[in-house]
This record gives structure tokens, sequence and C-alpha cells, in this order.
């Protein structure tokens, strides 16, 4: 399952975000706490801005100690201190779009999910909807991310990067016919891009024709060696279709592109397993260590 760590998402929240905007509105600053901020002393900043904030209510004020926490990466104590924010100003969008992204960072799906939902109430913006499908799927939610991408699209129909997210969530939960149906719908509106055939091998491999996928993989990975999702859908295909020598040899191209990458393991314990009757796909998010899995596409070996 996909999780949201990056830190460019909280460096936009902290530079750019309307709550950032917001802060000159407010009252002052205590210029004690400035200082140390000036100083490079965070800590005693936040024990300033937290002492004003808590005797006087001041919202502002657990907005910027929350900046100060996510430039820190702590998503946590950055993700506190925005809540503190949201209990004093529950109505304010930018708050709960800020705390939607911590949260996220945080690994907190919960409250993710329901600042998505109090956004949609407030607003009544379609991407709402778009950021509860993305927290299902991190959840491995796979049938309410589906319904929630299907109202998103509903609304918003000319995304792409949604159309792409809606037919993987189709082809983890097995249902690959509506996946293809979609990706239909994408080549109509969008073209082959590289998405659209990454997506579209995924769901060929899924609905058991691997090699109709590899007719399509095979020349992607060729105009992109690097591309470490291509190689690993191809890798897939290859396994499937029985050409084991090749699948191998794909799985050490995987260690090439990305030795650090722990689906490449999952990968070649797949590829390699001897028995494979008892080697069969899974579409779901498992966390157990006697199972091979990954956050993309599982399996289950056995003899």
């Amino acid at each position: 399952m996909a999780q949201v760590k990056a830190f460019v998402l909280i460096i936009w929240f902290a530079l750019a975000s309307p709550a950032g905007v917001a802060l000159a509105q407010e009252p002052a600053v205590p210029a004690a706490g400035l200082a140390a901020e000036a100083a490079g002393d965070l800590d005693a900043a936040i024990a300033v801005y937290e002492e004003a904030a808590r005797g006087g209510g001041r919202a502002d004020l657990w907005v910027r100690i929350s900046r100060i926490e996510a430039t820190r990466n702590d998503p946590q104590a950055a993700l506190e201190a925005i809540e503190r924010a949201v209990e004093l100003e529950p109505g304010d969008v930018a708050h709960l779009r800020a705390r939607a992204e911590l949260a996220s960072w945080a690994g907190d799906y919960e409250r993710a999910a329901d600042s998505h939902r109090r956004i949609g109430e407030l607003t009544g913006e379609p991407a709402a909807e778009l950021g509860l499908a993305r927290i299902a799927a991190w959840q491995g939610k796979t049938a309410v991310s589906i319904r929630h991408y299907r109202e998103y699209l509903r609304r918003e129909p000319a995304d792409s990067v949604a159309t792409i997210e809606l037919a993987r969530q189709e082809t983890w939960r097995g249902d690959a016919r509506a996946a293809l149906k979609l990706l239909d719908g994408y080549r109509e509106r969008f073209g082959e891009t590289v998405d659209y055939r990454i997506e579209r091998g995924r769901a060929l491999v899924t609905g058991g024709r691997p090699r109709a996928a590899i007719e399509i993989l095979e020349p992607l990975v060729a105009e992109r060696p690097d591309d470490y999702e291509a190689r690993l859908v191809l890798t897939l295909a290859l396994s499937d279709a029985g050409r084991r020598r090749d699948a191998a040899g794909s799985v050490e191209e995987l260690a090439r592109i990305d030795p650090a990458n722990p689906r490449t393991a999952e990968v070649r314990a797949y590829v390699m397993t001897p028995i494979r009757s008892f080697v069969r796909p899974r579409y779901e998010y498992y966390d157990d260590s006697d199972e091979v899995r990954h956050d993309l596409y599982g399996f289950e070996a056995g003899v």
C-alpha cells in the first residue's frame, strides 16, 4: 500500500499554502519566537508560540508551530499542532487541507479522510472526493476507493491522472475487464501515454493475458530502460507467460534500476518459486510476514 511521505508536500504547505499567507492577517507574532527562529533555536521558538497560543486562542500560532515541525520532518508533531488550529477554527478550509496532508504523511488515514469529508461539506469541491479515493486506496479499501474515484470522475471527467488511478484500482481488485474498459476510454481521450501502456499491461496480466501484455511492455521498456514500473509489470508478464529465464533476467534489471526498492525481492520470490501449482495472484493488502506480497500486485506461494 502506497504511503504519502513526500517531503515536497510539506514544504508546499509550509511556504505556499493559504494558511501560511493568512499569518500576515493575524495579530503580531511574538518577537521572542521570531528571534529564536532566526537563531535556529526551534525548540525555544515553539515554546514561545505554544505559550502565546494557549493564552490567546491563536490558531495562527498553531499553524506556525505546525510549519516548524514539518520542516523538521516530524509529521506527527506537525499534525497535532494543526489539529489545535482546526479545533479553534473548525470551518477554516486551509487548516483542514493542511490537516489532510499531514495526516496522510503521518499515516493517520482516518483523520485524513475526515479532513477531506469536511472540506467536501464546506466547499462542495470535487477534489474532496479525489482525496477520499486516494486515502481509501492507501488503506487497501479498494471498493471504497473505486466508489470515490467514480464519483470524482463523474464530476471531473477530464482528469487523466485520476482515470489511470481508477483503472489501477480496478486491476488491484482483480476486475481486468473494468480496468481495460476504462483504459479504452482513456486512450480515446488522451492517447497511448506511458501511464496508459503500463496500466494496460498490468490489467492484461491480471486478466490472464500475459502475452498481450508483453507485446505492449517490451517496446515500452526498450524506450524507457530505467522505468521501474514498466519493468516490474513486464517481469510479471514474462513469468506468467512461462518465459522464466527472461523473467529472471528482468528481475536483475529491476535491481539495477532501483537497488533499494523492496518490491524487487518480492517479485524475485514470485518468479523463482519452483512449484507453481500453489502460486496465485492476490489483489489485496497483507502484512503477514509469512506471505509474499507487495503493494501493487500481490502473490502467495506455498507447497
